[in-house]
């Protein structure tokens, strides 16, 4: 509703791309709408996975290894953020652990992604010494290679990654 009074009213500033953009969002909106009748028997169950993984720190960007094992950030160790993981076993996930990763630069260590054959872990580095309360925080993408069963040594992603003058973080594997 909102989006058609929108399209019907606004008449402002770029008028003919703010109504092509708000068409967009209200197409997004019925699709969601057909696409949820057509599937309003699925039913969908979520469940908090426990305090071995929730804890009152800040827990975020959870990313399946397997059905099993969940790697996620965390800065519930300390100030910095880090990346942790926990194994699923008879239905409770173990207390989390730091992964058996190479020594990492110094900064918040968080938001991973793994490749699809897990053998290449992707993660963000953002380099400040405010625990995330700066929003200018200078973050890089960095990459680990599996060898063996031995990690490689962290290696920043090229400079075409990111812009000069920009921050890059949440790597997504495609």
């Amino acid at each position: 509703e909102a989006f058609q009074t929108f399209i019907k009213q606004y008449k402002g500033a770029n008028a003919a791309k703010r109504m092509l953009l708000a068409q967009n969002e209200l197409e997004g909106c019925d699709l969601a709408l057909k696409w949820n009748a057509e599937t309003s028997d699925a039913r969908v169950e979520i469940n908090k996975l426990g305090e071995q993984i929730n804890t009152v720190a800040s827990e975020f960007a959870p990313v399946n290894f397997s059905n099993d094992i969940l790697y996620y950030s965390s800065n519930m160790k300390g100030q910095r953020s880090r990346i942790f993981r926990s194994q699923r076993s008879g239905g409770q996930w173990s207390p989390s652990v730091t992964p058996e990763f190479p020594v990492m630069p110094e900064g918040q260590v968080a938001n991973g992604a793994f490749s699809s054959d897990n053998k290449r872990f992707y993660f963000t580095i953002c380099r400040n010494d405010r625990a995330w309360q700066d929003i200018q925080s200078e973050c890089d993408l960095y990459v680990i290679s599996r060898q063996g069963s031995q990690w490689s040594p962290p290696e920043k992603l090229r400079d075409y990654i990111k812009m000069d003058g920009t921050t890059a973080t949440h790597p997504f594997v495609v």
